[in-house]
């Protein structure tokens, strides 16, 4: 009875150790906008965002923006934001890259060549969210924090704190009435609805 009780106490510490860990590492990143501004999550004064993980050269990632549109239209009713955000690397990001950004680090000039490219997609699809890229080293990967895209996580903030993390595109559906009644994407709307209430709740 006693290694029981130790064993889900271990669980408990080791679960809230390692949420601890990973807020602490969105908490430290740091992001330029298109305007090459710099920006913290901890900048965020709304209760609620999302983050998508995005790339012009993902295939579903593209497809899903009809949703993520149809998203961040919802969010306004709750006064909830949302991001889009690239990795820093133009190879993950531009189907050839320019011979003169080969073979060397991601530095600002690759910065500020990824920033005209993203702004030439914001035009390309007419895409109304807001796009972020965080500054180096960070890196999606399979044995990095975020594995792939798209990826959409949703944080609450004051602490920052992640709480849902929706791996694969929330639908890829160019329909509306086909998003609406998409069960991934009314669970995610739920999710919202809960935060929104329970904000209410407390005010």
């Amino acid at each position: 009875m006693r290694f029981i009780i130790f064993f889900i106490f271990f669980l408990i510490f080791n679960c809230i150790s390692n949420r601890y860990a990973i807020d602490t590492y969105f908490s430290n990143l740091t992001f330029r906008t298109l305007n090459n501004h710099s920006f913290t999550l901890r900048d965020i004064k709304n209760p609620v965002f999302l983050i998508n993980f995005y790339s012009p050269t993902c295939a579903p990632c593209v497809k899903e923006l009809p949703a993520l549109h149809l998203l961040y239209n919802e969010l306004q009713k709750y006064h909830f934001e949302l991001f889009l955000v690239v990795e820093p690397d133009l190879e993950k990001n531009l189907p050839e890259v320019p011979e003169r950004y080969k073979h060397q680090a991601f530095d600002d000039n690759s910065m500020n060549y990824l920033i005209e490219v993203l702004n030439t997609e914001v035009k390309k699809r007419n895409i109304q969210i807001p796009i972020l890229i965080v500054n180096p080293p960070f890196k999606i990967d399979s044995d990095q924090i975020i594995t792939g895209t798209p990826e959409t996580l949703i944080f609450t903030t004051s602490p920052l704190r992640l709480h849902y993390n929706f791996i694969g595109p929330i639908s890829t559906s160019d329909n509306l009435e086909e998003i609406k009644k998409d069960t991934r994407f009314l669970f995610l709307l739920q999710i919202l609805n809960q935060f929104y209430n329970q904000k209410n709740n407390h005010t």
